[in-house]
């Protein structure tokens, strides 16, 4: 799911959006790629029977896990990348773009 854009990760329910999230799959993370508006929080989910899993990129910082949630929020455009540690491969990137109202 390279390229999926924010549009496309959340969904307006009752009126309010859920923040983008990242699966944690195997060896994988699921979407690879995300592009979102900066202020963005982006939780990594690990679901039930995982195998032990970090996500590390510049500034951010899960531990290592097999259960649970990592959260982070991206305040300012750019390109982000992280992996997982444990897994040589298992990498993935946050695009993040401006703000609706904000330039540059």
């Amino acid at each position: 799911m390279a390229g999926v854009t924010s549009d496309e990760q959340q969904t307006a329910v009752e009126g309010t959006v859920t923040a983008p999230v990242v699966v944690l799959e195997r060896r994988a993370f699921r979407p690879e790629a995300l592009t979102v508006p900066a202020g963005t929080t982006i939780t990594w989910s690990w679901p039930e029977g995982s195998i032990d899993h970090n996500v590390v990129g510049d500034g951010f910082s899960s531990p290592i896990q097999r259960a649970g949630t990592f959260a982070h929020r991206f305040a300012d455009p750019g390109s982000y990348a992280y992996q997982c540690t444990l897994h040589p491969g298992m990498d993935g990137s946050v695009t993040v773009t401006p703000a609706a109202g904000q330039s540059g």
